[in-house]
């Protein structure tokens, strides 16, 4: 099963309000932190603000800021990993003319030299996902024909019509040395990342939130000892 991320996201904000009644501010931006005795304070601006800058005082800190962290390298927390072979992935969500009616499906294509993915989405159109190899890799044509080569030689009668969005992106395999300092953890990208092609990125990082939200909730709220929390480190470690 998949979700578009544009919707998740949506479901979340939109939960956050509705239950909590907090609000995800998307114009604020962590600038650097000081760890303390007991918690951490994080100096954030706000764009929307004039850049104006706000102190926030914390017991704990998520660093969920992806895998450029501005978080984890303020603390100089080391990473290690390597780029893929094939380091470069493209997405492109277009019309597709002619696609048989197969629109319950995903398509995976792999080949020695190549990986498509085609999926369908609301609207009628596709998301398209390929691997900068072989043919894909060939400087001197543009995305559009780099799709339609793979598209060509999987399916007959195919024709593309309206680009929706594009975009291409490196990947990398990475993993933090430690997931937490003091009172910050490391959540999502920020502590962990890998090709998008199984699929299981997103859902990597939000069992890490699962996995750390209940048990801060219970060390916040008095329930449980603070050495629960070194469980977060120990179970989340192996799935990365």
């Amino acid at each position: 099963m998949a979700h578009n991320q544009s919707e998740t996201e949506m479901f979340v904000r939109d939960y956050t309000r509705s239950r909590f009644g907090k609000t995800i501010e998307y114009s604020a931006t962590f600038q650097d932190l000081t760890l303390e005795a007991d918690g951490v304070t994080a100096r954030i601006t706000h764009a929307d603000r004039g850049d104006e800058e706000e102190l926030v005082h914390c017991r704990y800190l998520i660093a969920a800021d992806g895998i450029n962290s501005r978080v984890r390298r303020g603390l100089g927390m080391a990473v290690k990993g390597k780029d893929y072979a094939g380091s470069f992935f493209q997405n492109l969500d277009v019309h597709l003319n002619g696609f048989p009616d197969w629109t319950d499906y995903f398509h995976y294509c792999v080949g020695i030299d190549h990986f498509l993915m085609v999926a369908p989405l609301p609207g009628g159109h596709f998301r398209l996902l390929l691997s900068d190899r072989g043919e894909a890799a060939d400087p001197t044509i543009t995305p559009q024909q780099a799709f339609m080569r793979l598209l060509e030689r999987h399916f007959d009668g195919i024709t593309m019509g309206n680009v929706v969005w594009h975009s291409r992106w490196e990947t990398w395999v990475r993993l933090a040395d430690t997931f937490r300092q003091g009172n910050v953890f490391l959540a999502g990208d920020a502590a962990h990342v890998h090709s998008t092609t199984g699929g299981q990125g997103m859902n990597c990082c939000m069992q890490d939130a699962f996995n750390l939200g209940w048990k801060l909730a219970l060390v916040l709220k008095g329930y449980t000892r603070r050495e629960l929390l070194d469980t977060y480190e120990a179970e989340r470690r192996p799935v990365a």
